[in-house]
């Protein structure tokens, strides 16, 4: 993500849509992290649980790719619908993923703070139990601001 205007710049990312393959199982999630690049690191971040339910919506609602600004006041983009909240631990995954539906889901949502050196995520990590046995699922998602730290980053490059 690039800023113009002067930092500490804010965006906020989802898109991190929790599901399950089978109905097997369930899925609880315990805890959800990030791994920073120690050279660009955020200056804060804030894990946000947004839930979207049919009286939430008229047509359907989209996950958040990515936009400046913090919940509810993104910038150039569209409201946020749904249940914004910080509990993340005990959130039970029941949703089979061939099952996606814009009317009714859950997202993570990372709200990201940084200074004009930028910074860099490499990765998020979803710490789970499934049968009460502890698992950890690393996704390779990167989240760059764009600034003196990251202007080398692949993200950061003119097109």
């Amino acid at each position: 993500m690039k800023f113009d205007e002067n930092p500490p710049w804010s965006g906020s990312f989802g898109s991190f849509l929790p599901c399950i393959q089978t109905d097997e199982k369930k899925i609880e999630i315990t805890n959800v992290t990030y791994q920073a690049d120690k050279d660009a690191p955020p200056l804060n971040v804030k894990i946000l649980k947004r839930i979207v339910t049919n009286g939430d919506v008229q047509d359907g609602s989209l996950p958040l790719a990515g936009a400046k600004g913090i919940p509810p006041n993104l910038i150039d983009s569209a409201p946020l619908e749904g249940e914004i909240n910080e509990e993340i631990s005990g959130t039970l995954v029941t949703k089979l993923c061939s099952n996606w539906d814009q009317k009714n889901f859950t997202e993570f949502l990372f709200v990201i703070e940084s200074e004009e050196t930028g910074m860099h995520l490499e990765n998020v990590q979803f710490e789970y139990l499934v049968d009460d046995e502890p698992y950890l699922l690393e996704v390779p998602w990167e989240i760059v601001f764009c600034g003196t730290s990251t202007e080398n980053h692949w993200m950061c490059q003119e097109q």
